[in-house]
């Protein structure tokens, strides 16, 4: 009878250690760690927030089949064929469909009021608390679903798609936080849910249509050149640490609320 209490216990402590690894590896202070493991542990608790986020994970299913399936073939044949398509493009820039749905609904909650406490700490930077929201999104949701899709695009088109998927895995993150850095910059768990706005739906939806094309283009282009996709990614890691500077300097003046 004690037993399965004390393994409960030890697989606790075990996510408990590899929580706190990651997330001092990825963040650069205090602050950054805090927001990450506070947003990370929100995304793996609250229900409200999962029913809103989680079933974006089922379209990446439907829309990879609805991308792969087309015309009047059976189904082995078509499978029998997939090694031979480009459809490797599709699945590695759909998973970023929970990253942004996480990032638009993490700012909501119905306990909104109790976000008193970030005015009430000596933040200079609250941008600190915005990067770590992000990394923690990137890594709670975007990362488990992608290592899976990894193994599955190695599977079927073999290892030379493993440069597009190193490549990809940056983009994707490229693309979160250029949709963070120009859309509003809200706090974790700081709004009403009623203060949802609907009727921007289509416009925010056509900015991150917008934003995967741009980044997706350029993967598909530079994976033609040999070389290409490997030369870039020193540019990417550098893009992507400048975007991510400028984010955590954002100040109190330019959150909203």
């Amino acid at each position: 009878a004690t037993e399965q209490p004390t393994k409960r216990k030890e697989g606790k402590t075990q996510r408990s250690n590899l929580l706190e690894n990651i997330s001092a590896r990825i963040t650069t202070n205090s602050i950054e760690l805090a927001a990450f493991e506070l947003v990370y542990k929100i995304l793996g608790r609250d229900r409200k927030i999962k029913l809103k986020i989680y079933p974006a994970a089922g379209y990446i299913l439907v829309f990879g089949l609805i991308f792969m399936v087309r015309g009047n073939a059976d189904i082995s044949t078509l499978w029998s064929n997939l090694p031979n398509t480009e459809y490797y493009f599709v699945l590695i820039y759909l998973t970023f469909m929970i990253s942004q749905v996480a990032l638009h609904e993490i700012s909501y909650s119905d306990d909104f009021k109790a976000s008193w406490f970030y005015s009430s700490a000596p933040l200079e930077h609250p941008g600190e608390i915005l990067s770590g929201m992000v990394k923690a999104i990137f890594v709670k949701l975007f990362l488990p679903i992608y290592a899976v899709i990894a193994v599955f695009l190695v599977y079927v088109w073999g290892v030379n798609v493993i440069d597009d998927i190193l490549f990809g895995l940056l983009n994707n993150f490229l693309i979160l936080l250029i949709i963070a850095t120009i859309g509003k910059r809200i706090l974790p768990m700081t709004m009403s849910p009623s203060a949802k706005n609907q009727a921007g739906n289509f416009v925010r939806g056509m900015l991150i249509l917008l934003c995967m094309a741009i980044p997706g283009g350029l993967h598909f282009l530079l994976s033609k050149w040999p070389i290409g996709l490997l030369s870039m990614i020193p540019v990417q890691i550098g893009v992507i640490y400048l975007i991510l500077r400028s984010y955590k300097a954002t100040k109190w003046i330019a959150i909203h609320s």
